[in-house]
């Protein structure tokens, strides 16, 4: 039984989370690609890895993920997030291999009251929103076999992400200001790659294939959000990292250039019922995370 496993976009912040924790490595043979080592946007250099490998199963973590930067950066964007998947789902179905591709929060337009479920229209209001749902089309209509996992707030060990912008203003004692009216479920990128890694040791069966919010359990505002991990970094660091303010705005008062999503809390039932997995409110994996960070003196 073919066991191999390749995963792109292996520097970036998921990619490395299965590169470093090696959770994948107990069941399967697993092969790594950075940026560097097989860009996705290179039709010939993808071409020659899965044709050199033969892989059972490729996991995609390659993406275009500064979502200010893509509303001038259209083309790169598009054809990291749109274009290549398409010919990664063009290649699942001539290699026979499951795709397995992240998607976002960002395909939806954030105008809701209660979580968002699979079933929801989508209708993205940025540039990279537009191009992670132009790539979800192409692999629904094209791709014979995949697995589709939305997620959102996603923040780990490796990579820029929330919490450790906020831990190294927190260092750098300065007063920040964080948006209270936008709602989400921070996603530890552990959470992530335990799902994965249960999903896949199990084995996946065609009636299985389709779209899946990959969330934990819980929601909070970034402006909660913010309090929380400056609290936890405090207690840790015997109050060595302190914010001299956190202010709440509202996102009208931010400048950035491009819009984002109000409302981002998905909805895991479907996740849940389909693959039996178990899921903790979201604080319970922060609480993980932030053990392990701890408030060390060097930029984390």
């Amino acid at each position: 039984m073919n066991k191999k496993i390749l995963i792109l976009g292996s520097s970036g912040q998921l990619g490395k989370e299965f590169k470093e924790n090696k959770i994948l490595e107990d069941n399967f043979e697993i092969f790594y690609f950075s940026k560097k080592e097989c860009d996705i946007s290179d039709f010939k250099k993808l071409l020659e890895k899965i044709e050199n490998i033969n892989p059972s199963t490729v996991i995609n973590c390659a993406a275009y993920t500064d979502v200010d930067a893509a509303e001038s950066n259209k083309h790169i964007a598009n054809k990291v997030n749109n274009i290549a998947v398409e010919n990664l789902s063009n290649l699942s179905n001539k290699y026979n291999f499951l795709l397995v591709h992240f998607s976002t929060d960002y395909v939806f337009d954030g105008a809701f009251s209660i979580s968002i479920d699979e079933t929801v229209d989508k209708n993205p209001i940025n540039y990279y929103g537009k191009t992670k749902h132009l790539g979800e089309e192409k692999i629904i209509k094209i791709c014979k076999k995949f697995l589709i996992f939305r997620v959102s707030w996603v923040y780990g060990m490796y990579g820029n992400n929330f919490p450790k912008k906020i831990i190294n203003m927190a260092r750098s004692n300065e007063e920040i200001k964080v948006v209270d009216n936008q709602y989400g479920t921070p996603t530890s990128t552990r959470f992530i790659t335990y799902a994965i890694n249960e999903i896949l040791k199990r084995g996946i069966m065609p009636y299985q294939y389709g779209v899946y919010h990959l969330s934990p359990s819980g929601s909070t505002s970034w402006y909660e959000f913010a309090k929380i991990v400056h609290k936890k970094i405090n207690v840790l660091s015997n109050a060595n990292c302190v914010l001299k303010k956190i202010t709440a705005i509202n996102s009208s008062e931010l400048k950035t250039s491009a819009n984002r999503p109000n409302f981002s809390i998905l909805d895991n039932t479907k996740l849940k019922k389909t693959f039996k997995i178990k899921t903790l409110n979201w604080d319970k994996y922060f609480d993980n995370f932030i053990k392990e960070i701890k408030c060390k003196k060097e930029k984390v």
